[in-house]
């Protein structure tokens, strides 16, 4: 991305706290209800492909991400459900710190990854999205009128 003049930033951008009518546990509920919701899929998925038997599991540690956008009690309670499905007696947690257009992890070096929501992923609008003649042009309000609209 970055031969596009897009530079790759490790700069963090926290959440706002307090009282106020911007503060994280006012404007999170959505994204709270999308990790309650999740929570089934996540037990049903751990517990139909996960194999702690597997050869990749060496010293019986199982390495798992939340490549959510802050810290903050949804990412939280997102990997809570993801220990309560596994139910491992020990497990480390460690944070990474780095910008989501670089390179977090080593390859092959994760079991499992949540990501929650895409869009902190991307730098830019896709140029599909902004592309009056492509299909995403459907219904009422064409996706590139509402993306440049909002922009």
């Amino acid at each position: 991305m970055e031969d596009e003049g897009i530079k790759p930033s490790s700069e963090a951008f926290p959440m706002n706290g307090g009282d106020g009518p911007y503060r994280y546990n006012k404007n999170s509920i959505y994204q709270k209800q999308v990790t309650n919701a999740s929570k089934a899929r996540i037990d049903e998925t751990v517990a139909k492909k996960l194999d702690i038997r597997h050869p990749s599991f060496t010293n019986t540690s199982l390495r798992k991400a939340d490549l959510g956008c802050s810290v903050v009690p949804n990412a939280f309670i997102a990997m809570q459900n993801i220990v309560e499905a596994i139910k491992l007696k020990k497990y480390f947690a460690g944070g990474v710190l780095g910008s989501f257009h670089g390179h977090l992890f080593p390859k092959a070096s994760l079991h499992l990854v949540l990501s929650s929501s895409a869009l902190h992923w991307i730098s830019k609008v896709p140029k599909e999205v902004l592309d009056k003649d492509s299909c995403m042009e459907q219904g009422a309000d064409p996706l590139w009128k509402v993306t440049k609209g909002s922009s």
